[in-house]
């Protein structure tokens, strides 16, 4: 583990760091920037499985065509969970949306969904392991410990679109929308490339509603190297209309800081800005020395003459800071368990009783958690011509009532 900064920060609950230790750079971050596969065994099995599904798919995958997520893998590249399951990792530590929900400053709530956001990433490359694709019609429903409820559903096959719906305990707030994943394999850069396409937003008891764009995940170096490691690449917008805001936020290294954390290949910058040009030229004056003194000088973001409401910087494994002022922070987050045990605090757990078509009463899944990758895998083979066979059936179906069937 590394430090993060020598600098002691206040917390948004007003809660100084004097000791520099509490917030640390995430155990598997790599040398290299992004997030380390470390587990040896695990990298040999993928590594593995991947030869053996390259060898079968062949051509379509080295020239890069195709979804991969509407392909078919051997049961040996995967963990015991369907994508449904999942897609529900990132979107954990509710505390910082029920602080979101209480404020009534836009600006203030724009920061904490942000940090919400950001302090989950990490969690998206917890297993390296690939998960089950959903079967169309697939659920699955879970619960946090604060009393927070979701349910997804696997309503489209080609494409592949999941729409959830994820509502804060008391009704607060609500995060819902729809994830629909286009993965690519980059030959030239020996990795996979995943697009986050959907509608996402989180909807407040107050009707302020803030819509999220999701950036690029890349798992780069998946064969050759020593230790592939994941990287977020692009930018995450967040826009709230009501209110006038959006936030731009950018994954990447800050060239000219001087915080050796911020020139890491993880490292998150941005801004709030207020989206109608501001009338007073001071505002633009000010807004640009805070913006450009909290990056020393590196190029960020371009304002377009607008208000600068409030600056980012930070990392995703390791801190959010708004201005002066520590929001998140891995060690904060996760304490002394996070140290001593990868197990995190915060998980969706299955409810105790989901609806039939709940992911965990998949046979495949059922029989690779208790260990038996061969009945998994003929499980799997059943189950995937079970679905092409009933869309045959719908097809004909629907084509009889002279309507096309696209799922």
């Amino acid at each position: 583990m590394g430090l993060l900064s020598k600098k002691a920060k206040a917390d948004a609950d007003g809660d100084v760091f004097h000791d520099v230790q509490e917030a640390w750079l995430h155990d598997a971050a790599s040398d290299e920037g992004g997030y380390a596969c470390k587990d040896k065994e695990t990298l040999e099995r993928q590594r593995s499985a991947i030869f053996e599904f390259v060898k079968e798919v062949g051509k379509k995958i080295i020239l890069g065509g195709g979804n991969l997520m509407n392909m078919s893998m051997p049961v040996k590249m995967f963990e015991p969970r369907s994508y449904l399951q999942k897609l529900t990792d990132v979107w954990v530590h509710p505390r910082l949306l029920d602080r979101a929900a209480e404020t009534r400053d836009p600006v203030e709530r724009m920061r904490l969904v942000v940090a919400w956001f950001l302090s989950g990433m990490q969690y998206a490359f917890d297993q390296w392991a690939k998960p089950f694709n959903p079967l169309l019609g697939e659920t699955f429903q879970g619960e946090l410990d604060d009393g927070s409820k979701i349910f997804i559903e696997q309503v489209s096959h080609h494409p592949p679109i999941s729409v959830f719906e994820y509502v804060g305990k008391n009704g607060r707030y609500k995060f819902s929308g729809s994830s629909q994943p286009d993965v690519k394999y980059k030959t030239s850069q020996n990795a996979l490339q995943t697009f986050a396409h959907g509608a996402r937003v989180v909807t407040f008891h107050d009707g302020t509603k803030i819509d999220i764009k999701y950036p690029t995940y890349y798992l780069k170096g998946l064969v050759y190297v020593p230790e592939p490691r994941a990287e977020l690449i692009g930018d995450a917008t967040f826009t709230d209309a009501r209110n006038g805001l959006e936030c731009k936020v950018q994954f990447g290294p800050i060239k000219t800081a001087p915080d050796p954390l911020l020139r890491r290949t993880d490292t998150v910058h941005g801004a709030i800005v207020s989206t109608a040009p501001t009338s007073d030229p001071e505002d633009v004056v000010a807004g640009r020395h805070r913006f450009i003194k909290a990056f020393h000088g590196g190029k960020g973001i371009n304002l377009h003459g607008m208000k600068v409401m409030s600056v980012l910087t930070g990392n995703w494994l390791s801190h959010v800071d708004w201005d002066d002022t520590r929001y998140w922070t891995l060690q904060e987050e996760e304490g002394d368990e996070f140290v001593k045990d990868p197990i995190r605090r915060y998980h969706w757990k299955s409810v105790k009783s989901p609806l039939p078509s709940d992911s965990q009463f998949r046979e495949d899944l059922a029989r690779l958690r208790d260990g038996d990758k061969k009945d998994s895998q003929k499980w799997k083979e059943i189950m995937e011509n079970r679905q092409r066979a009933d869309k045959k059936h719908r097809v004909k179906y629907w084509e009889s009532k002279g309507l096309k069937y696209k799922h």
